[in-house]
């Protein structure tokens, strides 16, 4: 349902969703630039907007990678832009839900993208 809109000429973007699909683990040694990358490639036009990271092709997320995660969240908030995770394997998200403990945070996840993106079209 979501692709690239920049690799597929007749796709269209979500309004007021942006959805950043990343590759590879998020660890120890990954993390800074998994963090740099959302930066770069997500902006942020208005208040109100979603981010959605689609962790399908995740397979490994560390405890440090999972601090990165909470430190784009509190970013993402300040600036008036909700955070979702999405479509994370049973294994990342088992992570997720530890880390969450750990860290006495909550991560707002979906099984799926399509599910994170109906979300948001009903909270508005």
């Amino acid at each position: 349902l979501y692709v690239d809109v920049k690799s597929h000429k007749n796709a269209a973007e979500v309004p007021q969703v942006k959805i950043f699909r990343y590759f590879g683990s998020i660890n120890f040694a990954t993390a800074a630039s998994f963090k740099k990358e959302i930066v770069q490639n997500f902006q942020v036009t208005a208040n109100s907007r979603n981010l959605i990271i689609d962790l399908s092709a995740v397979p490994h997320i560390d405890m440090r990678g999972c601090r990165s995660l909470l430190e784009i969240k509190n970013e993402m908030k300040s600036l008036g832009v909700k955070f979702y995770l999405a479509s994370a394997s049973d294994c990342v998200y088992e992570s997720l839900m530890k880390a969450s403990q750990l860290l006495e945070v909550t991560f707002e996840c979906f099984p799926s993208v399509h599910d994170a993106v109906l979300y948001t079209q009903k909270i508005k």
